[in-house]
């Protein structure tokens, strides 16, 4: 109960297989069996930062264990505790002007997920990680610990259609490029089978992992919106959020009291949704664009109008730049109405390849100015007319 985790008093496996680490398991393969040092499989974040802020975490619950319970010594214990460690964590790891001493999207994510971060400094914090992902074309590079917290950091930060898109993400790391290849199984790494089926030359590459199946609580939690507001699911939100590439989803989840349903489509310009609330329970349902309701057992069923629509373009702001120009519509478009960026080597260059995103987040006006992005929506609206 005194301190914090270093090197000094413990030892960590950190963010276990991310990719972030200097020579990560996501790197070319020598020839033979590529084994990867513990500080390799334990990713770029740092792990006592890490450590502690699960023994944080553990402090938490244990408090409010004490809170439930009404045990007062016991709760003024660990509440007194958890103020001490978490004053120690940020003078450790944070400055004062809110950087992290690892900016990691684990780090990012474990900060804001956990309130490691100042409220003042959150909304700084969450662009930072935005942008980190937007460099990494909204690839993620978070190992069992960061995937875990990640999704959910965004969802409940006003990101919700950023986790979507990493989401749908297909090809390598992400979730559908294994299942692209044929998985039925969750691996231990993002990258243990190359793109022709081959298997991957790691010492370790288990093909039935649970790590990065974590994913599953952010499904249920913040895409189908099912979070308890009580033990047991006695009282409980179904707040379905769809998102881009998935405007209709159905969900069942089993409590000790029954069956709880959300049944949502968003599709067409109207949203219709069924929800089941199990006997001697009381669900909060939230639906865009209703007020919140609070209902007893019973199934719902909704329909109405609505403008929302989350189809899915072939043309995005996440296509390149130079990807967009290799058709004849666009580079016309181009051409005619920003001829003096159409006929720059920066751009054709360095820019071009770049995804539109990342053009408005990373280059300063002087480069790119504003009066370009009309035109690159332009170019985009029109390819997908096609």
């Amino acid at each position: 109960k005194e301190g914090v985790l270093s090197p000094d008093n413990s030892s960590q496996f950190g963010d276990w297989v991310a990719l972030d680490a200097p020579k990560g398991p996501f790197r070319q393969i020598p020839e033979g069996i590529l084994d990867p040092s513990m500080d390799e499989r334990g990713g770029g974040t740092d792990k006592y930062f890490i450590a502690n802020i699960y023994y944080l975490h553990s402090i938490d619950i244990m408090a409010k264990t004490a809170d439930i319970l009404k045990n007062e010594e016991d709760a003024e214990e660990y509440h007194q505790l958890y103020e001490e460690v978490l004053t120690k964590i940020r003078k450790e790891y944070v400055t004062e002007n809110g950087r992290l001493v690892t900016e990691t999207q684990t780090a990012f994510a474990l900060a804001l997920y956990f309130n490691i971060i100042e409220e003042r400094h959150r909304e700084k914090l969450m662009d930072r990680l935005v942008l980190n992902l937007i460099k990494n074309q909204k690839h993620l590079r978070t190992g069992f610990v960061g995937t875990e917290y990640i999704m959910k950091a965004l969802s409940q930060n006003g990101e919700h259609k950023m986790a979507g898109d990493i989401l749908l993400k297909e090809d390598c790391p992400s979730w559908l490029y294994s299942i692209r290849l044929g998985a039925t199984t969750i691996w231990e790494l993002w990258d243990g089978v190359n793109p022709d089926g081959s298997f991957n030359l790691f010492e370790m590459n288990s093909l039935n992992q649970y790590g990065f199946a974590s994913v599953g609580d952010w499904l249920y939690s913040e895409l189908c919106g099912i979070r308890p507001l009580a033990a047991g699911y006695k009282k409980f939100v179904v707040e379905p959020k769809p998102i881009t590439g998935v405007p209709s989803f159905k969900c069942t989840y089993e409590t000790v009291y029954g069956q709880i349903m959300c049944d949502f489509s968003c599709e067409n310009g109207w949203i219709e949704a069924i929800v089941k609330i199990p006997a001697n329970t009381t669900g909060e349902i939230r639906l865009p664009g209703l007020e919140p309701v609070t209902l007893g057992s019973g199934e719902y069923k909704y329909k109405y109008e609505t403008t929302d629509t989350y189809e899915l373009k072939k043309y995005n702001e996440d296509s390149i730049l130079n990807d967009l120009l290799s058709h004849k519509e666009a580079e016309q478009i181009f051409m005619e109405e920003a001829p003096d960026l159409a006929t720059s080597g920066f751009v054709r260059g360095f820019a071009g390849g770049l995804s539109i995103l990342e053009i408005k987040k990373t280059l300063p006006g002087n480069l790119i100015p504003g009066r370009a992005f009309p035109v690159f929506e332009k170019m985009i609206a029109k390819l997908n007319e096609e």
